[in-house]
């Protein structure tokens, strides 16, 4: 999106910065002291990110877009309510039951929006900001709860996060990681029972939260209604960087060849050493900035749509040159 689309969609006060989420510490002092390292909690004022996102605007989500699981999900006690519960396939197109979906919150479901970002613009840039500014992917989702049942059980994500306490309360329990970070589908021992929580404290609305990959944590309604942004912050690995470098060594067919098993040792030895030269050479043909760039391009990255550009190659003007 570009910063001149950004403002007039958004307003630059509705967008809190990376600056203002970490404050009263500065980005240097958050990013040596708390980024990919430790949680941080800071107390704020109530409606303070209100601009972002409200009931109404969920609402109105709810009735006009196309929403199904997994972007959509109602989710109870750790398990996903069935979709058929609250979708109606009566008609000739699937909808969203907005009475089916009240009556899952009153029961003490919690409504989980994937990808809010791309539904709401403020939010869009609010995701751009911070993924420009941190260097990684940004992406947000969304959680409403009324009730006391907490949406998903115990766990750890696999990219840091940002919580953003919008309405309401919710109670937050966090706990240390028991494996040193983490990958997606790794399988790491929960904590033991007599761990003692960093936090575990009732998030009240405006507040922040900080939990970086791997650190465990649950968070519970407390009866009363509750809406928070999850900011999803997945900076690129050494394992995102190897699964990219196998992509650019499709090119060469020493790495398509096969094996020379059935000739022996010594012909083994010969391919083990071509193939670590060719390794090496592969990674310093290919720069740091290209993996970097690659990883951080998405959908919000594209030029987008312009009415200029829709007249230009509809009036021959531009055409052809």
């Amino acid at each position: 999106m570009a910063d001149g689309d950004r403002g007039r969609l958004t307003g630059a006060a509705e967008v809190p910065s990376l600056a203002a989420l970490v404050a009263p510490l500065s980005v240097g002092e958050f990013l040596a002291q708390h980024w990919n390292r430790s949680f941080r909690a800071w107390p704020g004022d109530a409606g303070r990110f209100a601009a972002l996102i409200g009931w109404d605007e969920i609402n109105h989500i709810l009735a006009t877009q196309r929403l199904e699981p997994p972007r959509m999900q109602l989710v109870k006690t750790g398990k996903q309510v069935l979709a058929d519960t609250f979708i109606d396939a009566s008609g000739p197109n699937r909808r969203i039951d907005a009475g089916a979906v009240t009556a899952q919150l009153a029961q003490g479901a919690t409504l989980v929006l994937s990808f809010v970002d791309e539904m709401v613009p403020r939010i869009g840039a609010l995701a751009d900001g911070l993924g420009d500014e941190l260097g990684v992917r940004c992406n947000v989702n969304l959680y409403a709860g009324w009730r006391a049942d907490h949406g998903f059980d115990l766990h750890w994500d696999h990219h840091d996060v940002i919580i953003l306490q919008v309405a309401g309360r919710k109670h937050w329990r966090v706990q240390r990681p028991t494996r040193d970070r983490p990958a997606r589908g790794e399988t790491v021992p929960p904590p033991a029972a007599d761990d003692i929580p960093v936090y575990d404290e009732v998030l009240e609305e405006g507040a922040v939260l900080y939990i970086p990959r791997g650190w465990w944590h649950v968070a519970t309604p407390v009866a009363e209604p509750s809406l928070h942004l999850t900011i999803a912050l997945s900076p690129p690995t050494g394992q995102d960087y190897l699964r990219w470098l196998v992509g650019k060594a499709v090119s060469d067919p020493l790495f398509r060849a096969d094996w020379p098993v059935a000739g022996g040792a010594a012909a083994t030895a010969d391919y083990w050493q071509a193939l670590g030269a060719a390794m090496q050479a592969l990674h310093a043909a290919q720069p740091a900035e290209a993996f970097l760039a690659e990883q951080r391009a998405g959908p919000r990255g594209a030029a987008g749509l312009h009415p200029a550009a829709f007249r230009r190659g509809h009036d021959g003007a531009a055409d052809g040159r």
